[in-house]
């Protein structure tokens, strides 16, 4: 079974910069956690190994393997599988192997691990008195949390095959440990609540709470599907690689071309358009020469700020000497939208995280055009589309759920 071997340190004081006042009576809460996942879950494709006939020995030039299906049972086959590593482990595999269209034999297995830190501070004082009355108080809280966490496979879907094809990787038979799926780096909360007493034992209270949040991280991805992997390995999901400039000789570009053959887009214009979106994606710019990792990019930071009020008025029941009370409240939720709509609008990129830029090798495209593969014999990457700057910012969709205000109003009774 998975386990967590986890770690914390935490801090509480009472601060008073003052004898009494403002700077007297603040709360402090410092925590930090460090953890450590072992042995985690992952999913395998026991169909796919290697394939040596493709690319440099199996390979593209940075190290990327270059997966196929084979059957063991096939007529003429001779290989054997030997091991896990977490993915399947062949010996002696020869071309008879891949004579099969078996694929997505998934089995549920373990990784290596991966770690996790998350830090936080919150400050926060009651100020006793309301601001009209002398029973009433105001609450105010201001806190930061930092999280630097990694997994290897989201695992966020209901089946195995979405869990093995719906994450960005470089191997997709074992993804490195990355930044975290679920991971939004920084988070900034704050609330400012008043309660006063205009009537004896009857609550007026009204509150309002901030967020802003950094968004959930992206990978930049080849668009298409079997790049490196079979047909049944999803699509959108293998990892850019990211030119160290016009003419990198790890990259060779085609010209883009219709279903009947003809030229849509020059060879040169590929290449000049996949670095000039490159060079207008900064999470990107650090990778230069290499395949970029997966989860580097993040979403735009998202903002809110919901307000809260009630007022307690006598129940019923005080006319036969209960102390009973109904409370009239009204919530919002996204006051920013409601002030204006394009306000505080959530926006992310695909909900699985995948963000094509270019796509690798090219589907036959008519007589005498065949199937061109990702990488050639020399290992160099092959770009035979680009999606423009125009495409990338367009995907930027919304998430309405997020962005959109409500508003509540109701009544509760309390006896």
């Amino acid at each position: 079974m998975p386990t967590v071997l986890r770690a914390n340190i935490g801090f509480n004081s009472e601060l008073n910069f003052a004898p009494s006042g403002f700077f007297s009576g603040w709360n402090l809460n410092l925590d930090y956690i460090y953890s450590k996942y072992r042995n985690p879950l992952t999913l395998v494709d026991l169909s796919q190994t290697v394939d040596t006939r493709l690319g440099l020995n199996g390979y593209a030039i940075d190290g990327r393997p270059i997966y196929r299906s084979i059957d063991p049972l096939a007529t003429g086959c001779t290989a054997r599988l030997t091991g896990l590593n977490p993915g399947p482990v062949y010996q002696n595999v020869n071309a008879a192997c891949f004579t099969t269209s078996r694929d997505d034999e998934l089995q549920l297995t373990n990784s290596a691990g991966f770690r996790s830190h998350n830090a936080s501070f919150i400050l926060s004082k009651t100020f006793n008195g309301g601001l009209f009355t002398e029973n009433g108080n105001v609450d105010f809280n201001i806190g930061y949390a930092y999280t630097d966490s990694q997994d290897r496979r989201s695992m966020y879907n209901s089946t195995a095959g979405s869990n093995y094809d719906l994450v960005a990787a470089f191997d997709r038979n074992n993804p490195g440990a990355t930044r975290g799926f679920y991971e939004s780096r920084h988070n900034i909360s704050s609330r400012l609540a008043f309660r006063e007493e205009f009537f004896e034992d009857l609550s007026t209270r009204f509150a309002v709470t901030f967020i802003a949040r950094s968004g959930r991280p992206y990978s930049l991805t080849f668009q298409g599907g079997s790049q490196f992997n079979d047909d049944a390995s999803g699509s959108d999901n293998a990892l850019a690689y990211i030119p160290t400039g016009p003419n990198d000789p790890n990259v060779v570009f085609l010209a883009t071309l219709n279903s009947a053959g003809a030229v849509l887009r020059t060879a040169d214009q590929n290449r000049t358009d996949y670095n000039a979106v490159i060079d207008s994606i900064k999470c990107a710019q650090k990778y230069r020469g290499r395949t970029i990792d997966r989860n580097t990019c993040t979403n735009d930071w998202y903002f809110d700020v919901d307000l809260s009020f009630s007022q307690e008025i006598p129940g019923p029941g005080r006319l036969f000497g209960k102390n009973d009370k109904l409370k009239l409240y009204a919530t919002m939720d996204n006051f920013l939208n409601f002030l204006d709509n394009s306000w505080n609008v959530q926006r992310r990129r695909n909900f699985a995280g995948l963000q094509d830029i270019a796509t690798a090798g090219r589907a036959a495209a008519g007589a005498p055009n065949p199937a061109v593969p990702a990488v050639n014999s020399q290992g160099q990457y092959v770009i035979s589309n680009v999606n423009g700057l125009a495409d990338y910012n367009n995907d930027n969709g919304i998430n309405v759920s997020s962005s959109v205000w409500r508003l509540k109003i109701g009544v509760s009774y309390e006896f």
